[in-house]
């Protein structure tokens, strides 16, 4: 029993070097992460794993065929983030989610995968850039937004308030129409997940409010 003991460390150390045996710690806190129209995978390096280690990044949409399909700008990066935005053959309007696996020069971990996403219900808006022109009684907010070059222009909303500087009460928009909104370049209108049409890449959405004397 206790030669049995002696041994175990051994065969332990040759079973883990096993061709084809996984050596590596896998990816830790794998996530889909959405930040201005735009969407990440990140992750946490495995405990304990060498310095020269890198990673692969695939991604699956849930449209058929459901395969793994590899993230080529990704391939042997050193990041822990890597965009999962306008991919070979991506269909957001399906969901989709990621995968990673850390690799070094003789070993190689498991894959991790993330939960799923559908990109068009969780993704996160940019926050708009905002201009303002004002001529004796009006004044005229201009505000733009970036779209990644593969979405197609969303129906947005927005809201507008006002307040007079130094002061916390904020007033809403007064007009009760609908604002404007224009795509730059000009359009038609289409819905996201049916039309092939080439996406609008930028958007203004324009607001005219009435001057308060000063």
């Amino acid at each position: 029993m206790t030669g049995a003991r002696r041994w175990a460390p051994l065969l332990l150390c040759l079973l883990q070097s096993a061709p084809g045996r996984p050596l590596l710690a896998p990816p830790q806190n794998v996530t889909l992460l959405s930040r201005d129209f735009s969407v990440y995978l990140t992750w946490l390096p495995g405990p304990g794993n060498p310095q020269n280690v890198t990673y692969f990044v695939a991604y699956q949409s849930f449209a058929p065929p459901r395969r793994w399909r590899r993230v080529k700008k990704c391939a042997g990066t050193k990041e822990l983030v890597c965009s999962l935005m306008c991919l070979e053959k991506q269909d957001l309007c399906n969901k989709f989610k990621g995968r990673v696996q850390a690799v070094s020069p003789s070993a190689r971990s498991p894959w991790v995968e993330s939960k799923s996403m559908d990109y068009f219900f969780e993704v996160e808006p940019a926050p708009p850039v905002l201009a303002f022109t004002q001529t004796e009684e009006i004044l005229i907010v201009n505000a733009t937004y970036q779209l990644p070059h593969c979405v197609p222009q969303p129906d947005l909303n927005y809201e507008v308030d006002f307040w007079k500087e130094g002061t916390k009460n904020k007033v809403r928009s007064p007009f009760h129409a609908p604002p404007k909104l224009s795509p730059l370049p000009h359009s038609p209108s289409r819905s996201l997940c049916s039309s092939p049409s080439k996406p609008v890449p930028e958007c203004l959405l324009q607001e005219a409010f009435r001057a308060c004397p000063s």
